[in-house]
């Protein structure tokens, strides 16, 4: 309503028309539109984009509670899908991609957060963490899901149990306690393995073999003392090497007191043959060509086994010998088949039954060597002092 007057006359003050709402004075086409429910600055919208006390809603289509990036509006109040208040939803049609997605292996950034499947094979051998979901067969992971460690490239369902301690296919069983041990455990020589503790070790050895050094690796490594299966693990039952007359007859023996404990006993005839006139060669000597580390020594008795017959102990060398020229005690060499040659003595009988019990040098390191002893008479010869 509108009147021509010289000067302003009530209720005809204004200069300005366009006044939508001329019972408030705070809505006129110069007003600032508020959210009010009112077309404050009539211009015939009502809460319009924008308006003073205007909240930030995103565009939600999936319905997530989370809005498309790049979508916010300021508005009075939610508008259809432009109604979250929450933004950074990268994937708006998928209710399962929103920043608060936990993230999946399935090819997607199921948390907005810029990374891909991020924790789903963390070691790289194509298997996806078992404490993650799988969808698919994403390229993170086209083997699938089921890595029971995904720190180590070495475990997944697609390795080979080994004995180490470790599930390493992740079947929930460590050291594949559904399999035979001998198939994860590489054979070890002369024994039966078994897996124990995360390592393959001895179980037992084959028979005749022995593990000395207590190492798994080597296996049973030492073979029985080639003289056990003979005998002579005691005086009694002594392995019979022969008769050694005095005429350079030698003979070597080799063992090596496997099992630990025990002894070699020999025995043999150390033979003094008729000596008419002359020299006796009579020289019985026992003695090692070959004793790592003086691991061996032996024992000598002269015509039995009892503890009176016994003529040295603990050594490693015996001569037993008359071919030398002195009267006392009774070298023979000259001798005579009498008393009848001045400065010479008898020529006599010296044979004897010799028992040799070989063993193990107390305080010597058990190790699977060999000792190699020679028996001779006569092979080597007297020299005087």
């Amino acid at each position: 309503d509108t009147k021509c007057l010289c000067e302003s006359e009530a209720p005809y003050t204004g200069l300005k028309g366009g006044d939508c709402n001329d019972g408030l004075a705070g809505v006129n086409p110069d007003a600032t539109e508020s959210c009010n429910g009112l077309d404050d600055n009539c211009d015939g919208k009502t809460d319009e984009l924008g308006a003073t006390g205007c909240n930030g809603y995103y565009l939600d289509v999936d319905e997530d509670g989370y809005g498309e990036i790049g979508s916010l509006l300021c508005l009075c109040s939610p508008q259809g899908s432009q109604n979250a208040d929450k933004g950074g939803d990268c994937e708006d049609k998928n209710n399962q991609v929103h920043p608060d997605a936990a993230e999946i292996c399935d090819g997607l950034d199921n948390n907005c957060d810029g990374l891909f499947n991020e924790g789903c094979d963390d070691d790289g051998d194509k298997h996806c963490d078992s404490q993650m979901s799988v969808i698919g067969a994403p390229q993170v992971c086209p083997k699938g899901g089921g890595d029971c460690d995904d720190t180590n490239e070495l475990v997944n369902p697609s390795a080979s149990e080994t004995c180490n301690g470790v599930d390493d296919d992740c079947n929930g069983k460590i050291d594949a306690a559904d399999l035979p041990h001998a198939d994860i455990c590489d054979p070890l020589q002369h024994a039966n393995t078994i897996c124990g503790n995360g390592q393959c070790i001895i179980e037992s050895c084959l028979t005749n073999w022995y593990d000395i050094d207590g190492i798994n690796s080597s296996g049973c490594e030492c073979g029985i003392d080639p003289i056990e299966p003979l005998g002579g693990q005691t005086c009694s039952a002594a392995v019979d090497i022969g008769a050694f007359p005095d005429d350079e007859t030698a003979a070597t023996v080799s063992g090596n007191i496997i099992p630990e404990g025990e002894a070699d006993w020999l025995t043999f005839q150390a033979v003094d043959t008729s000596d008419a006139s002359g020299c006796d060669e009579f020289h019985l000597d026992v003695r090692f060509l070959s004793n790592p580390d003086n691991e061996f020594i032996f024992d000598v008795h002269l015509g039995g086994c009892d503890e009176a017959d016994v003529l040295c102990k603990a050594t490693d060398h015996l001569e037993y010998y008359t071919d030398f020229r002195e009267e006392t005690p009774l070298g023979e060499c000259p001798c005579s088949s009498g008393l009848t040659t001045p400065t010479a003595n008898a020529c006599a009988d010296n044979s004897k039954t010799v028992f040799i019990k070989v063993f193990r040098n107390p305080g010597k390191p058990v190790t699977c060597a060999s000792y190699e002893l020679q028996v001779s008479n006569a092979l080597y010869s007297y020299v005087a002092p």
